[in-house]
């Protein structure tokens, strides 16, 4: 390149572009899934709440069971191929479910297998596309990619249960599942047509897997920022998962709301999560990095109490909302600004396992959560439950609080975040 080239802006970079597109699809059509087959399960074959249990299960179970594995994987493969892969993996597999439905051979096994092939798939395109990025996008540009990213996943997660549920009222349960491999099929296609050139993987990874696994956990481990993050993200997801199993609880069965109200307040979560989209660049822009890593969990640490304090009627329905617009909004700009400091403070031959291992912890803490709230609000009471749940949102700040994010700048400060010794 001549030294008076200049970098592709990123909204004008074809591969960024086509690799934006592409996650929009794949995104799209991971939120129709989530909701497609449940109700595929629960109209075209009257499952059970047992049955219905076991599906849900099978639909987050590998991100437990293999998102370590695949960090190893993807460290050790180029990622591109890996995302392409897992989108027609995922198309072929849904295809299934109207050719079964066809031949009258649909059944809830099937489809909690499916689901669970599904998942994995979700896995491996996750995290390959969270280490994919710093192959198409330059260190500056990693703030505004990871915003655009998470847009249009907020996009796909207002919009696609919707579009399941229009879909399902028009076609065939089994049927509407087709637009969703349809939607895997377009981002196939788009991360195909990528061609900027991706590196090999770096030596280093050929160890055995569960050494391998272990080099990405002690890294997180021992580096300041990283640990940091994964903490909060842990106590995050645990707490979230504590409010919602006396969530809906709390708003039906004492505060009396109806389904109508219920809606309109989740409604509200999902203006939150565009807004905070759109704000993660600005704001990081005009406070520092390490500063907008601060204010996302306050946010949430102020969310949850309005659930807790919510009275009856009305007022207590504009509680609700006013708190689920701001776990829209917090958890966002945290989740933009989050993986573009994780994505600049590690190595690359690192990545995949690094963003696995936070995975891993986080969504591990999901189950860990549910039950806890549960068993509170069953011995204690539901109130109990969200008390619980608030004073860990409190607490979740204290990791980012207590390391060297607060101090972390933008631009030349994030290079020399990338380059300092930010270890224990």
């Amino acid at each position: 390149m001549n030294a008076n080239t200049t970098p592709p802006r990123l909204d004008r970079d074809p591969s960024f572009r086509r690799f934006w597109a592409a996650h929009a699809a794949a995104q799209l059509g991971e939120q129709i899934s989530l909701l497609a087959l449940p109700l595929a399960a629960a109209v075209t074959l009257a499952a059970t709440p047992l049955e219905m249990g076991w599906l849900s299960a099978a639909q987050s179970a590998p991100y437990l069971l293999i998102a370590l594995f695949a960090g190893v994987w993807v460290d050790r493969n180029r990622r591109r191929p890996i995302m392409v892969a897992s989108d027609l993996s995922r198309a072929a597999v849904l295809a299934a479910i109207p050719l079964a439905a066809s031949f009258d051979l649909l059944s809830i096994a099937g489809l909690t297998v499916i689901g669970f092939a599904v998942a994995i798939a979700a896995v491996l395109f996750d995290v390959a596309a969270q280490s994919y990025l710093p192959t198409i996008a330059r260190r500056d540009q990693l703030g505004p990619a990871n915003a655009r990213l998470e847009l249009t996943r907020s996009v796909a997660l207002v919009a696609g249960p919707g579009a399941a549920g229009l879909l399902m009222q028009v076609l065939a349960p089994a049927q509407a599942i087709v637009a969703t491999a349809i939607a895997y099929l377009v981002s196939a296609v788009l991360l195909g047509a990528i061609r900027a050139p991706e590196p090999r993987p770096a030596a280093g990874v050929e160890t055995s897997m569960g050494r391998a696994i272990a080099d990405g956990i002690a890294f997180v481990a021992a580096h300041r920022v990283l640990r940091a993050l994964t903490l909060t993200a842990l106590v995050w997801n645990l707490s979230w998962f504590v409010l919602m199993a006396a969530f809906v609880l709390v708003a039906t069965r004492l505060l009396g709301f109806t389904p109508a109200m219920l809606g309109l307040a989740f409604a509200a979560q999902g203006a939150g999560m565009l807004i905070g989209a759109a704000l993660a660049q600005p704001i990081a822009a005009r406070t520092g990095l390490g500063r907008s890593l601060v204010i996302g969990p306050a946010i949430s640490a102020l969310a949850c109490p309005l659930f807790a304090l919510a009275p009856p009627g009305p007022w207590g329905a504009a509680c609700f909302a006013g708190g689920l617009f701001l776990f829209g909004l917090g958890p966002t700009i945290w989740a933009v600004n989050q993986m573009t400091l994780r994505q600049a403070v590690t190595p690359n031959a690192l990545l995949g396992r690094v963003n696995a291992t936070i995975r891993f912890a986080s969504w591990g803490a999901r189950p860990l959560g549910a039950l806890l709230g549960g068993w509170i609000g069953e011995s204690v009471g539901l109130h109990a439950a969200l008390w619980l749940a608030a004073a860990g949102f409190a607490l979740q700040i204290l990791p980012v609080l207590l390391s060297p994010i607060p101090r972390l700048g933008v631009g030349a400060d994030l290079d020399q975040a990338a380059k300092a010794p930010l270890r224990a």
